[in-house]
């Protein structure tokens, strides 16, 4: 693939990634520092100030959504996290295990600012196996559909992946099915985003 084609292709990537968010600090961050990246808007890092946490709102009941809640409800009291957005960003995730994710709610809940609850981040919780196929899926369509319309295929997902890398999927939004079947039937004159693939992928940076 030239390189002329190359970073054409990582653009094309970029549009079907969505809000991307870490919430509890890595371990060894004793200040309770939490990072998160959101949608465009950029990459912060606060700091806690070791008050305890609020729960962050009601839940469903379901043992990944109260953690998605605590997890929340941790974030807007220790890091100023705007709740409402935070919930939107992990409408989507689904979690690995019930038990761990119940686990992690309570301790979310009762430890203060200062002292993040280790393996209850989004990069712990987060079920990735769907996601990760379902984003390889849509990467080997848009490859298609590239080279239906002239472009070299050589080296064409690993070109893409430069844009979008599929393991660090942790969500895919419902709409992809329609997202791969329109790439797949994408105009040559444009090769403009089908809309049903915006923000279709949620992915941890």
């Amino acid at each position: 693939m030239t390189s002329a084609v190359e970073p054409d292709m990582r653009n094309r990537a970029l549009w079907v990634v969505g809000c991307a968010m870490a919430l509890v600090a890595c371990g060894g961050d004793s200040g309770g520092g939490v990072s998160r990246t959101g949608g465009g808007s950029g990459t912060g890092s606060v700091t806690g100030t070791g008050a305890s946490p609020g729960t962050g709102g009601s839940s469903s009941g379901n043992p990944c959504d109260e953690w998605k809640t605590a997890l929340c409800g941790w974030g807007q009291t220790c890091a100023g996290v705007d709740p409402a957005s935070c919930t939107d960003e992990l409408t989507y995730v689904q979690c690995n295990s019930d038990t761990t994710a119940a686990s992690c709610a309570t301790k979310l809940q009762a430890l203060a600012c200062a002292s993040p609850p280790a393996g209850c981040d989004v990069t712990d919780l987060a079920d990735r196996t769907a996601a990760s196929q379902a984003c390889n899926r849509l990467v080997s369509t848009l490859c298609q559909s590239l080279s239906r319309c002239g472009q070299d295929p050589t080296n064409c997902s690993s070109n893409v992946m430069a844009g979008l890398d599929c393991t660090t999927a942790i969500a895919v939004k419902p709409e992809i099915d329609t997202c791969i079947n329109d790439t797949a039937n994408l105009s040559c004159n444009s090769l403009q985003a089908p809309p049903s693939c915006q923000g279709i992928i949620v992915v941890i940076q």
